[in-house]
């Protein structure tokens, strides 16, 4: 009886390895995944700062303009407006991809939970 409950033992012991050894690949594959979302946000940032600083330069430059009288103001403005329009749906697009970031951030830590469970239950 004691080499049965031994050999069932060994057999569980052998499956829980093998399911954590999963368990780690796939949170790997998470942490990948997640590094490269969180690259993606940050070039994303990067090049959203690029594009203000292009919009503020070419907002000195329509006020020069505008100071000697080679655009109107309305012109001005309406260009401004349009320029605001896209940095505001860009800057839409980063809290989505952002919240995708947070969402999988949650997947990777209940991951971790789960392999820390399986670790605890192989323990005991």
């Amino acid at each position: 009886a004691k080499t049965n409950d031994n050999i069932r033992l060994t057999i569980e012991k052998t499956e829980l390895e093998k399911n954590n050894e999963s368990l780690k690949i796939a949170l790997a594959k998470i942490k990948g995944e997640v590094d490269n979302e969180r690259q993606n946000v940050e070039i994303k940032s990067i090049e959203s700062t690029r594009k203000m600083n292009e919009l503020m330069t070419k907002v000195i430059t329509l006020e020069k303009e505008n100071e000697f009288g080679l655009k109107t103001r309305e012109t001005v403005y309406q260009e401004l407006s349009k320029k605001l329009e896209e940095t505001v749906l860009a800057k839409q697009t980063l809290e989505v991809e952002n919240r995708t970031l947070k969402e999988r951030h949650e997947v990777d830590i209940e991951c971790k939970e789960g392999s820390k469970k399986l670790e605890i239950e192989k323990m005991e």
